[in-house]
Formats: C-alpha cells, sequence, structure tokens
C-alpha cells in the first residue's frame, strides 16, 4: 500500500472562504451524494506504521446520527484497517470542500460506520468549479514517450490525469520543466488535443499516479487566418447553445453574445466555466426560443475575460463550426442573411407564375434565349417546380423582394464534386437599384461562410457569361486579372454551337474512319488536357470539374441527384489521330431546363492539337458523340474560341467560363470592394 503525498489533490488557497454548517445541511448534502453516487474520501490513519491512506467509500441513504458506507477498493484495506483512526472525512461537490471529524467509527474489510457531528466545514477552496471526467480516455505525449491514463476532472485552467504504469513509475520520465501534448478522447472521437504544463504530480494508490496539467491559454487557430471574416451577428432574442459536455456528460445551455455562419460566441460565469479552448463538442444545438433546432459539431477557439458584464464575473468563449448538415446550412444562413437585410431572402419558396414572369420582364429570358428554350418550356417549368418547391442540399437560390415585389434573382447548383455553378443572376434594373448586386453579395457571404465545412462540399465555384454583358465581365474578368494566378481563377473563352447533325449516313460511329477514334478518356489524357491549356489553368479546370477516372469512381453527386428526383450523368471521351491525342470531350447530361441556357446539358469540347482536325472531322467526331445519346442534339462549347473562327465553325455566341478557388476567397474580396466603390462613383446600375 503506498502512501499519499501530505499535499491533498486539490490545495485550498489563500482566498478560499469557509463556514459551518449544521447537522441537517449535513445530512442532505450526504443523500445528495448519494443520489448522484458519488464518493467520500476518507483519511486513515494506520496505528501500526502511522502513515495515512486517502480511501474513497460509497455511501448508504443516511437519516440520523450514523452514516453506513461501503469501501470502493476493500481489497487495498490495510491489515490493521480495525484499529485505524479516521483523520477526516472529506465530500468534493465540484463547487466546493465539505470536511468533518465524525465523532465515532466502526470499520471492519467490506464496510463502516460513522457517527456525524453537530457540525461540518464547508470550504470554497475554488475560484473556479472542477467537473468529473465522465469515462475519458487520456494520453500524454513527451519526448516520444507516451502514457495512458484517464481524466479524473478537469475546468477550463486545469486537468487532472491518473495514469496507471506497469514497470518504471511515469514520474521518473516525465520531465516537469517540458510540455506535454494532451489528447482526450471517448469511445468514438477525439475530444481535445492540446499542449499543457505539467503543474504538480501526486502518487496514487498502488502504481498509479496523477499528474495535474494547466492547458495553454493562447486562442486555437483552426483554420488559415482570413482579411474577410464572416459577419457575426447579434440576434435578438438571443439563441442559444445546449450540448451535453464532451468531458463531463453535463447539460450545458449558454445564451450567444453573437452568431454567425461560421461560429458564434457565449457567455459563461468563471465560476462554472466548463469550456476549454481546443475542446471540440461533437453535437450541439442552436435553439432558437424553442421554436426550431440546428445541429453542428463546433470547437473552442478562445476563452477571455469581459463577456456582456465583465464586472459580474463573466468569461466570453468562441467557436468555430466544424460541420453543419447542408440543409440546417441554409436555414441558418437564411436567418442571418434576413437580419442583416430584411429584403434578401435563401430558400424561400417562390411563386412559379412570379418567377417566369421576373425572367421575362427583367429581360433574363430575352428573345433569342427564349427561342432556343420554347420548344421545351413544359419540361423547364417541372424541373423549376421541383428546384423551388422545395429545400434541396444541390441547390441554392437567392432574392430580392421589396414590398412583396421580386425584384432579383441569383442561384447556385452543385454541379461537380466539390464545385457550385452560380447562374441565373438578374434584376429589375429600372424598379430595384441594386438589387442584383444585393443577391450577388449574398452568394458571395454563403461562400464565405460555408466553405471549410465538410457538408457543404464547397472548394470552387464556377459560373459562364457573355464577354459583351459589361457588369459580369468587369466583375468576373477584374477578379481574375487582380487574383493573377492561374491556380486561384481563370477564365476560359469557349464558342457556343448548335450543329446540325450530318444526316450523310445511317452510321454515325462509322463517320470516324481510321486513323481517327473516339474513345473513353483516360488518366494520361487528363493530365494532357492540364499541361496544354494556355497559361497553366488546366489543373484548375480538371480538379474542379473531377476529371480523372480515379476521381470519378468516388463522386457521390449522380447518386444525390437521382435520389433528389433529378439527372445527373458525366462522360469524358478522347478523339486521338492515329493513337495521338487531339481533343476532349465532356459530355454532361443532366434534367432539361436546369440552366436556362442549357449548359448544364452540352458538350465541352477541348481542342489540344487542332493539326489536321479539320472542320468536317470535328462534325463528325460531334456527330459521333451525339448519337451515343437519347436525347436531342445538345448545346457545344468549344475552347479555344479560336479554333471555332479558323474553322468556320456556326459559333453564334461566345461564354466565357469562370473559375474560382475558394482558398483565394480574400484577393476575391479585396477586387470586389473596390468594384464596388468605382461602381458607385460612376453612378452605375446593375442592368
Amino acid at each position: 500500500m503506498e502512501t499519499f503525498s501530505d499535499v491533498p489533490p486539490f490545495q485550498t488557497g489563500a482566498d478560499s472562504h469557509q463556514r459551518e454548517i449544521d447537522r441537517k445541511s449535513l445530512l442532505n448534502r450526504l443523500n445528495y451524494l448519494h443520489f448522484r453516487n458519488g464518493l467520500l474520501t476518507i483519511r486513515l490513519q494506520s496505528t501500526e506504521s502511522s502513515r495515512t491512506f486517502d480511501l474513497e467509500a460509497r455511501i448508504l441513504p443516511c437519516q440520523g446520527e450514523w452514516l453506513d458506507f461501503l469501501w470502493t477498493e476493500p481489497d487495498r484495506l490495510p491489515a490493521d484497517i480495525g484499529t485505524c483512526k479516521i483523520e477526516s472525512v472529506r465530500l468534493d461537490d465540484e463547487r466546493t470542500v465539505l470536511s468533518f471529524q465524525p465523532v465515532d467509527i466502526q470499520l471492519d474489510d467490506g464496510k463502516g460506520r460513522l457517527k456525524l457531528p453537530s457540525t461540518a466545514l464547508e470550504i470554497n477552496a475554488r475560484s473556479m468549479r472542477r467537473y468529473p471526467g465522465a469515462g475519458i480516455r487520456a494520453q500524454l505525449l513527451q519526448n516520444g514517450i507516451a502514457y495512458s491514463g484517464r481524466l479524473c476532472d478537469f475546468s477550463p485552467i486545469c486537468f487532472r490525469i491518473e495514469l496507471a504504469t506497469t514497470g518504471i513509475q511515469p514520474k521518473r520520465w516525465l520531465n516537469p520543466e517540458v510540455p506535454v501534448i494532451l489528447t482526450l478522447s471517448d469511445e468514438h472521437s477525439l475530444l481535445y488535443s492540446g499542449l499543457c504544463q505539467i503543474l504538480r504530480q501526486e502518487n496514487g494508490r498502488g502504481r498509479e499516479t496523477c499528474i495535474v496539467l494547466e492547458p495553454e491559454s493562447r486562442p486555437l487557430q483552426r483554420f488559415q487566418a482570413k482579411e474577410f471574416r464572416s459577419v457575426r451577428q447579434q440576434l435578438v432574442p438571443p439563441p442559444n447553445i445546449i450540448f451535453h459536455h464532451p468531458l463531463s456528460g453535463k447539460l450545458v445551455d449558454l445564451k450567444t453574445l453573437d452568431l454567425s455562419g461560421t461560429g458564434f460566441a457565449v457567455e459563461e460565469s468563471v465560476k462554472d466555466s466548463c469550456l476549454v479552448p481546443g475542446l471540440i463538442i461533437p453535437k450541439l444545438e442552436i435553439s432558437f426560443g424553442n421554436s426550431f433546432k440546428i445541429a453542428a459539431s463546433a470547437q473552442i477557439l478562445y476563452r477571455s475575460n469581459g463577456g456582456s458584464k465583465p464586472s459580474n464575473g463573466s468569461v466570453r468563449c468562441g467557436a468555430t463550426f466544424l460541420d453543419i448538415d447542408p440543409h440546417q446550412q441554409s436555414q441558418l444562413l437564411g436567418l442571418l442573411i434576413q437580419a442583416q437585410n430584411p429584403n434578401v431572402y435563401l430558400g424561400s419558396r417562390v411563386d412559379q407564375e412570379e418567377l417566369w414572369r421576373f425572367f421575362f420582364e427583367s429581360g433574363f429570358l430575352y428573345p433569342e434565349k427564349y427561342g432556343t428554350v420554347q420548344a421545351c418550356r413544359e419540361r423547364f417549368q417541372a424541373t423549376y417546380r421541383k428546384l423551388y418547391s422545395q429545400s434541396l442540399d444541390i441547390a441554392r437560390h437567392f432574392i430580392f423582394r421589396e414590398r412583396g415585389v421580386l425584384q432579383g434573382h441569383v442561384s447556385m447548383l452543385r454541379f461537380y464534386g466539390r464545385a457550385w455553378m452560380i447562374h441565373h443572376l438578374a434584376a429589375r434594373s429600372t424598379e430595384a437599384r441594386g438589387a442584383g448586386l444585393a443577391v450577388l453579395a449574398q452568394v458571395s457571404r454563403f461562400v464565405n461562410e460555408c466553405h471549410r465545412l465538410p457538408s457543404s462540399s464547397l472548394n470552387y465555384v464556377f459560373c459562364y457569361y457573355r464577354p459583351e454583358n459589361r457588369f459580369p465581365a468587369r466583375i468576373f474578368g477584374g477578379v481574375k486579372d487582380s487574383i493573377n494566378d492561374p491556380q486561384g481563377c481563370t477564365v476560359y473563352p469557349f464558342a457556343y454551337l448548335h450543329p446540325e447533325l450530318s444526316e450523310e449516313t445511317d452510321d454515325p460511329v462509322a463517320a470516324l474512319a481510321s486513323p481517327w477514334e473516339m474513345r473513353p478518356a483516360t488518366d494520361n489524357d487528363v493530365q494532357h488536357l492540364e499541361g496544354t491549356l494556355a497559361g497553366g489553368p488546366g489543373a484548375l479546370l480538371t480538379e474542379a470539374f473531377n476529371l480523372g477516372r480515379q476521381v470519378e469512381a468516388t463522386d457521390d453527386l449522380p447518386a444525390e441527384y437521382r435520389r433528389l428526383g433529378f439527372q445527373l450523368d458525366r462522360r469524358l471521351f478522347s478523339l486521338c489521330h492515329e493513337g495521338h491525342l487531339k481533343a476532349l470531350f465532356l459530355v454532361d447530361l443532366t434534367d432539361v431546363g436546369l440552366n436556362l441556357a442549357d449548359l448544364t446539358s452540352s458538350v465541352k469540347t477541348f481542342v489540344l492539337d487542332d493539326r489536321k482536325l479539320s472542320k468536317q472531322i470535328f462534325r463528325s467526331a460531334l456527330e459521333n458523340l451525339q448519337n451515343r445519346f437519347d436525347r436531342p442534339p445538345m448545346p457545344v462549347l468549344v475552347y479555344p474560341d479560336t479554333y471555332a473562327r479558323q474553322k468556320d465553325l456556326p459559333a453564334k455566341k461566345l461564354y466565357h467560363l469562370w473559375l474560382l478557388n475558394l482558398d483565394y476567397l480574400d484577393q476575391y474580396f479585396r477586387y470586389c470592394s473596390r468594384f464596388l466603390t468605382e461602381l458607385q462613383k460612376e453612378g452605375d446600375e446593375l442592368s
């Protein structure tokens, strides 16, 4: 049997306060201890060796002067237990320590009995409450050596870890002058990992050693710092953050000081504080007046003095969201956007007749565009009923509504694995100045606040625009020029055409005669595309568009489309001459009308080597592709656009494909800020 150190596990400091309580209050506290299955700590002194021992006991309900208890570890009792003296009895209830000297005792091997005194001493020994660990595994790592144990208890500024070792005692190896890395986990996941200083070591029972650790107090930087951070808003009434503490299992319910799509800040009482910087909360709820709740996972980033009432002993804690379900992301951001601008809505239901009237009256569906889609207008309407009548994880739409009238619109579509398409930007320029800018600003906010959440599947955004349209050319083209890095943002000029299929043969596949061949593309073909595109932007496109056979094999987006009642299929083909790659064809197949220019159901052509690739061969290649699919001829986008001009292809217009890597969001926002300033100076309006 090992003796305990003369220093108790938790010392009472100079600022401790103590008072006497009567036996009635002592009985109530003891019965509460029994109610929550708590333990007493009894300090014994051996009459034979004069050594002292701290042993734990589980009490029975108490109604009178005598308290009965059972030893929790009877096999560790000293041989002379019957003659041992009780020096003191301690009851630790997280906030205070209760200590008393029994009037009389009866001890044996399995149980004991003690007579309660008329008074006990209550010591407010701690400036901060300490919480017991709830089956939390601990591991310490120092100088390449790992020690396993369990979390005994904790506060935001202190962990007490019990290490169970075999062989050499860990105190001979642990250097108190060198920090340790502490990890805490339950049976499911990691809950904490951080650098800690060793405050002290305490001998435990048998081969166990207790280590008291102080975590680093500096704020945690979970993500790379951003210049343009998310908008933190103070809502009235403030929502509550509710969760079971991952280390103690206790229910925590705190009001938010502010909230954004990326995180929140809450206020705690210093004395009852339980949030540790670095702590991972696997499950929490954001509760809005008990009317609806949003589930999330989060991590505590910082803890600092000075909540809303610092003079009352409060502390402010900030956290970042680690993930939120996509549907609930939309709900949260929709509420925050409304609080910021009451005229802008995310994901609200839109009357179909009002939406189509808006598309026509705003000039978005101009006569030429309507002429290309009017034959399929019923299928278009069916697609949009599905898109706008329910909340879908693959789509978002933002509208600007003033005095009940729809004035601005833009939508987003998750179209490649982690790339979202921005499309259908429209506004009534004569009636709502700035409506288009307002909805586009909220797209930027959505991207900024959601792109780090894994469930968003949001690493890239892209859009198509006509270069002659002044506004998108200035903003999207300007972003590309400002970033000036093909890995961050690039623009691909495409020629847009609707080729007429040749009727010269009933076997369109045979139209491509040897030595020409159309075959499924390989990863080597994709690498050739990366290296051939002018200016080095090929890697950005192939990664954003999920090109490559290995990437396609892990793409779950087509299955998600099918689950929601939509179609999405993607094929990549290579056109070769005598085995040499000449062009790549990306065939995207979706529901008619998912994009009103049908850019989501199209053939995107990348001409890599135009030698021997004549106009006739090119038409034969398209004919070969179009007849592999049972659907009307699809629009064809040809890159580079100069090839279409050189070969006199029937290009009706030009489209620029703009692609942004969201790791470059700060550069994007810097340009947008300058652009809006210039726009205000010029007095321009979005048309």
